[in-house]
């Protein structure tokens, strides 16, 4: 193997890397955003499991979105040759996606509603 390889597959590894953080960050903060909508849902008698999947749809569908258009671009573009690796960072993404949001929602399902209403 030669040192461009391994150059690359460490470049490779950093932008994936902070990627995966810039995607962490941007999640948590939607979330902890959301948290005065989480009172008023829990307020009204909502249940845990729906304010959880009120707060993982959108990012999540935009998450896919993305891996979507980023398939059938790299299909296009590698005619082929790219579509496995691309889909394996697909899956990374959306599972550290799918983690980001795990702290913030469940430190919003824990506010009590009353709290929640008088935080602004």
């Amino acid at each position: 193997m030669t040192l461009l390889f391994w150059l690359f597959l460490a470049l490779s590894f950093v932008v994936v890397l902070l990627s995966l953080t810039g995607i962490y960050a941007v999640l948590s903060f939607s979330a902890s955003q959301r948290t005065r909508e989480v009172g008023i849902r829990i307020a009204l008698a909502g249940r845990g499991r729906h304010v959880i999947a009120v707060l993982f749809r959108r990012p999540l569908m935009q998450i896919g979105l993305g891996v979507l258009i980023g398939l059938l671009v790299a299909n296009r573009l590698s005619e082929g040759d790219m579509v496995p690796v691309i889909a394996l960072y697909g899956c990374v993404v959306t599972a550290i996606s799918a983690l980001a949001m795990l702290g913030p929602v469940r430190r919003a399902l824990r506010i009590q509603p009353l709290d929640a209403l008088r935080a602004e």
